[in-house]
């Protein structure tokens, strides 16, 4: 630090003169950021770069922590409050230098598990007629995870799973990591044969099937034999025909059918 008292030297002619001006040394203050690891011990493994804080005019210092880390959290208490250093503020001690460190814990990495209807985000139904809950689990970095689908003594029997996802297991890595298990409706056979009144098969009826649940339409049509197969997924439809065949007059009926 500058010494700013003026030295008053008297020079004579009978012999040497020597004079020693002194600097005091600058009170500082270096901030530490080190882990704690997954023992709960604490290291001196740095998290992020110290800092360094030279007194200037003020006789009190303010230091913090770092919360904007990728990889690390503050640590917290057992009620979920922060710890901070006792010297975290104070007052700067002449000529010395103060070490204020604080603690950061890995941050927990997010697994959600999703089980959706395939091609939406509409959660696939449970026997019980709830639907299935998506899973939130944490991890370190580097560890393993793993998941699974739904228990088939749970789920909805109309439903069966599309395939296992890729990341179904793996290791957690910096970001959250996002499972989805796809399911979709069982499929039957579905069959109709078109006659008249006296038990004529008829080609080129046009129908449509109407999905109840989702809404969707199947239009089929029957062949020379006057049969039409279709498969289908399990659950309850609308049939209507909507052509007639040839010399013949529209059955207008709407018929409820139920696919299992």
């Amino acid at each position: 630090e500058l010494n700013t008292d003026p030295v008053i030297v008297e020079f004579r002619e009978d012999g040497n003169h020597e004079f020693t001006i002194e600097n005091s040394k600058k009170a500082k203050v270096i901030v530490h950021h080190y882990l704690k690891d997954e023992k709960g011990e604490y290291t001196t493994t740095k998290v992020a770069e110290d800092e360094i804080i030279e007194q200037t005019d003020s006789e009190t210092y303010i230091t913090n922590p770092k919360l904007d880390l990728e990889e690390y959290k503050l640590e917290k208490d057992e009620e979920g409050k922060y710890i901070l250093p006792e010297n975290a503020t104070g007052r700067y001690k002449e000529s010395e230098t103060i070490e204020v460190i604080y603690y950061y814990e890995e941050k927990d990495i997010p697994l959600t598990v999703h089980y959706y209807i395939e091609g939406t985000t509409i959660p696939v139904a449970l026997k019980d007629g709830s639907l299935a809950q998506t899973i939130k689990k944490e991890g370190k970095e580097n560890e393993g995870y793993t998941t699974k689908p739904i228990n088939e003594n749970i789920l909805d029997e109309r439903y069966e799973l599309v395939a296992i996802p890729d990341n179904a297991e793996g290791v957690y890595t910096h970001q959250e990591v996002v499972v989805t298990y796809y399911y979709r409706l069982k499929e039957e056979i579905f069959t109709l044969i078109k006659t008249d009144f006296n038990g004529k098969v008829l080609k080129d009826a046009v129908f449509n099937l109407k999905n109840k649940e989702t809404g969707k339409i199947y239009t089929i049509t029957t062949n020379v034999e006057g049969k039409v197969e279709i498969s289908l997924p399990v659950g309850e439809y609308e049939l209507q025909e909507i052509t007639a065949p040839e010399g013949h007059k529209l059955n207008k009926e709407i018929k409820d059918i139920n696919i299992e």
